[in-house]
């Protein structure tokens, strides 16, 4: 009879009380098919270590959607280790951690204007490298209206404000040693001038 296949009848008599199938023998149903809802409190797999799946209580009644991925998909955990691919992440604040390998980033300008300075490495490197940035504990500021290529280091000694000044384009080469006259002020050489003596006033300099 119906009863005899049931643990109770298909109307209970009492709420959340009896079982739709044998959980002691056990004796369990193969697979349900349903034309709209079903209603659970909790979702169990009963697998060698059950899974359970439980909803919080929301403020009101949720939709949550489960899109075509496509093809067979694994969901993501929240505190999860796992690798994501293909992802697009929209105004994320993201709090620690390392990004490496990136073929692109870019930062959006403050202006009203909706574009990026991206930044990009040109050169075949041989090996990863390394640059690093040192700001003395203060902020900082790089204002550059041209580019700026440096063959090897380029040092200044003393903690003082240094301006270059020119008119047009120019080349400058300066020697390995040496100090650069100034006409601002008095200066005082032996070599290569004549008999020595000071540059203090209007002199004739030949060069024979």
């Amino acid at each position: 009879n119906t009863v005899a296949r049931f643990k109770s009848s298909l109307t209970p008599q009492t709420d959340n009380t009896y079982d739709l199938g044998e959980n002691t023998t056990p004796l369990r149903w193969r697979t349900g098919y349903f034309g709209t809802s079903v209603y659970t409190g909790n979702l169990v797999f009963d697998l060698t270590n059950d899974v359970i799946i439980q909803a919080t209580a929301p403020a009101a009644a949720r939709t949550y959607t489960i899109p075509d991925f496509g093809s067979n998909d694994t969901f993501v955990g929240l505190a999860a280790t796992q690798t994501l691919t293909n992802k697009t992440l929209t105004s994320p604040d993201i709090n620690g951690g390392t990004a490496d390998s990136l073929t692109s980033l870019s930062i959006r300008s403050s202006g009203t204007g909706a574009f990026d300075v991206t930044f990009a490495n040109t050169e075949n490197l041989t090996t990863g490298r390394t640059l690093t940035i040192k700001l003395n504990d203060a902020a900082r500021t790089i204002d550059i209206a041209g580019n700026l290529t440096l063959a090897s280091s380029f040092t200044t000694s003393g903690a003082n404000a240094l301006t270059l000044t020119t008119t047009g384009a120019t080349n400058i080469t300066l020697p390995t040693t040496g100090t650069l006259l100034t006409t601002a002020r008095q200066i005082s050489t032996t070599s290569p001038l004549a008999g020595g003596g000071d540059l203090s006033a209007d002199r004739t300099l030949s060069i024979g």
